[in-house]
């Protein structure tokens, strides 16, 4: 399992941050449409203060949030997703398997702006 998000280098609001991140799981997951003809699938989760205490505020201090908006918001958004192919491990199909990824990833976060 691989947790991750997207940020904007140029935006360092944890609101701006969640909302990038929920966009691009309704892009990603089951919410939009037929599972099976997605090249892949992510699901998500709110990390909150109430269930996990201040330690998601680490996180985010690391991806350059403004430190105030942990403390207004108190909830920040990741994506989780199962790697389970045998192309990221073969030498011979990585590169060609990792770059049409990230080209979906791209065409993802392009429409949400």
């Amino acid at each position: 399992m691989v947790n991750f998000g997207f940020k904007d280098r140029s935006n360092h609001s944890l609101s701006a941050y969640n909302q990038l991140n929920r966009h691009f799981y309704a892009q990603s997951s089951f919410l939009s449409g037929r599972t099976y003809q997605k090249n892949f699938l992510t699901s998500g989760t709110s990390l909150t203060r109430e269930e996990y205490g201040e330690t998601p505020r680490i996180y985010a201090e690391r991806i350059g949030i403004e430190p105030g908006d942990w403390d207004q918001e108190g909830s920040i958004y990741i994506l989780r997703a199962a790697v389970m192919t045998q192309f990221l491990r073969d030498k011979a199909t990585f590169e060609s398997y990792w770059q049409d990824i990230c080209g979906e990833f791209e065409k993802i976060l392009a429409k949400a702006n």
